[in-house]
Formats: structure tokens, C-alpha cells, sequence
């Protein structure tokens, strides 16, 4: 599945969960990306590329490191799941990460840690 087609089936699984609580969601139409902005201020950004690399970043504000990050792009850190890691309020604090880059697999997943911690 091409970069375009992963982001159109997490954004209907996004649409789909949590419809009643985004303000507006934007996909690039340069870029394989989409914005979703929720009503209560955070951001989350979905990242695919044809080379099978993704991200799924949360902004939860305006203040730095206050974001979380799902991603693949990079192999240095010392996890188990290598090259998946996540990024916890910015990069002092690497863990192992769920994710895949599926979006079957990585959305459901991300609705149920947006769930808990955000919304």
C-alpha cells in the first residue's frame, strides 16, 4: 500500500472514532501527511513515505518537547523493537514502541493512547 492510500485509511479511522472531537484535519497535497487538530488544542500529524517510513506525532501544546512521537526513521536507539521507537516529550526518554507502520495495525492502537492520554 502506496504512502497516499495508508494515510487515507488512518485518516477514516481517525474520522470514524473520533469525528465529534476534531476541529479539521488537512491532508497535504504535496506531501504524504495529515494534520488533525483536536478541539481541545492538540495536533497530531501522520506521516507516511513509499519507502515504508512513518511517524505519528502528538503536539499536546504550544510548549517545547510537550509532543510525543511514533517512528521508524531513524535505527540508533537502544530499544528491542529497533528501528520503532517512541519519542516521549522529546528525546530524552526513547522506548520501545507497538508500532509497524500499518495502519490496520498502528491506528487502533493510537486511538486507544489518544484515548488515555489526551482526550
Amino acid at each position: 500500500m502506496n504512502a497516499r492510500l495508508r494515510l487515507l485509511r488512518a485518516q477514516d479511522f481517525l474520522i470514524h472514532h473520533f469525528q465529534e472531537r476534531i476541529q479539521s484535519i488537512t491532508l497535504d497535497a504535496d506531501r504524504p501527511m495529515v494534520r488533525v487538530l483536536f478541539q481541545k488544542g492538540c495536533i497530531l500529524y501522520i506521516r507516511y513515505n513509499d519507502y515504508g517510513h512513518y511517524s505519528y506525532q502528538i503536539n499536546f501544546s504550544q510548549m517545547p518537547d510537550d509532543w510525543v512521537r511514533f517512528d521508524d526513521y531513524d535505527a540508533t536507539w537502544p530499544v528491542s523493537t529497533n528501528p520503532h521507537h517512541l519519542h516521549y516529550h522529546g528525546q530524552q526518554n526513547v522506548k520501545d514502541s507497538p508500532m509497524g507502520g500499518n495502519p490496520d495495525e498502528d491506528i487502533p492502537f493510537l486511538i486507544k493512547f489518544l484515548k488515555k492520554e489526551l482526550l
